[in-house]
């Protein structure tokens, strides 16, 4: 609905009221169809995928007006233009480089989430155009685990499939991103899934460096997953730390 969604981004430029603004930005993505589940759509992704392209010819007016809400103290409103900007497919960098300056210390988890889920379906190619961002990018990546142990919040089991599903689609989008995240390291129970995504040898070595960062942490206690993840390797060290686990009191 071409008349809906040119009014939706008339509206945007011109309002500054973030209930106004919510309503525009809910509009725009109703002009094109809405978002909602797609035969073959991971599931993660279904509210970030319209039923209809944004036209190209207004490609470059949604971008102009919709970086203005990145900047909305209201995170209501940054969130939802986080979404349009994902249901947009743009493909320049400077995209993905404003999402990502979206997450900061302070930002709680589901919404960094949100940030990472809406980057992974910018279309640039490269999705960074440097090492110091995609080096960034892997920090926020890891930081993530961090913030959910350090504020307590529940995990349910769809947690990592949802989680995995968009660092496949980053570490896809631009590949010098898992080199960045294998030198930053994996060092949390949390991040495991992140050593199916390397080859035998980072893998090898990311694996000690979890094991030195786990043995830092008293109440650590060996898992399911820490164990699976031993038991693929042929590293005798990493047999003896299995033994060890049943035979420690």
């Amino acid at each position: 609905n071409r008349p809906a969604l040119e009014f939706s981004l008339t509206r945007l430029r011109l309002t500054s009221s973030p209930a106004k603004q919510l309503l525009a930005l809910r509009l725009f993505q109703i002009s094109l169809g809405d978002v909602g589940p797609r035969q073959g759509l991971p599931q993660v992704f279904e509210s970030y995928e319209p039923r209809q392209p944004l036209p190209e010819d207004l490609k470059d007016e949604a971008w102009e007006v919709l970086q203005y809400g990145l900047a909305s103290p209201n995170l209501a409103v940054r969130r939802e233009t986080i979404r349009c900007l994902a249901i947009c497919k743009l493909v320049h960098s400077q995209v993905s480089q404003r999402l990502l300056q979206q997450i900061h210390p302070d930002s709680p988890a589901p919404f960094d989430i949100h940030v990472l889920a809406a980057l992974a379906q910018v279309k640039a190619s490269p999705l960074l155009d440097s090492a110091a961002a995609r080096a960034e990018l892997a920090t926020k990546v890891l930081q993530v685990q961090a913030k959910i142990d350090r504020q307590g919040m529940n995990q349910d089991r769809n947690w990592e499939p949802r989680f995995k599903e968009i660092v496949r689609q980053l570490v896809q989008r631009d590949e010098g991103l898992l080199e960045q995240i294998v030198k930053a390291g994996v060092t949390r129970p949390g991040q495991a899934f992140l050593f199916g995504f390397m080859d035998r040898q980072q893998k090898r070595d990311s694996i000690d460096r979890y094991l030195r960062a786990l043995a830092k942490n008293p109440e650590f206690q060996m898992d399911t997953s820490t164990l699976r993840l031993l038991a693929s390797t042929s590293t005798p060290e990493h047999w003896k730390r299995i033994r060890q686990s049943f035979t420690a009191p």
